[in-house]
């Protein structure tokens, strides 16, 4: 059985932690109750925008910086649901470079791909 979304992004923020990369995490997923998520609503938070906003840009690129959607490793492109792609494209039209990670391994790859010290 595979790791959940959770625990592999969890793994990778432990990666990142140990790099100079500055980062956050964006709490759109997990249950919270209904005044909770009123509140975080109010707050700003915005529905499907990617778990992981890395503000350093991919060394050597025209980026600004990264956006980072976490997936299960066995996950599949039809995971990612029209409102995080929407998020995806907005982002990336703003000079965001935009990556999927089907866990943990994968994201490292795909960081490492785009040249981030991972």
């Amino acid at each position: 059985m595979a790791a959940s979304e959770s625990s592999e992004q969890q793994i990778l923020v432990n990666h990142l932690d140990l790099t100079p990369i500055e980062y956050c995490a964006i709490p759109n997923g997990g249950l919270r109750d209904k005044r909770t998520a009123r509140m975080m609503v109010a707050e700003g938070l915005k529905r499907g925008m990617p778990d992981i906003l890395i503000f350093d840009p991919p060394p050597g690129t025209k980026y600004i910086g990264t956006a980072l959607e976490m997936k299960r490793s066995n996950g599949v492109p039809s995971d990612v649901s029209p409102r995080q792609r929407k998020k995806l494209a907005m982002l990336a039209a703003r000079g965001w470079k935009t990556l999927i990670g089907y866990g943990y391994m994968d994201a490292v790859a795909k960081l490492k791909a785009v040249g981030y010290p991972v």
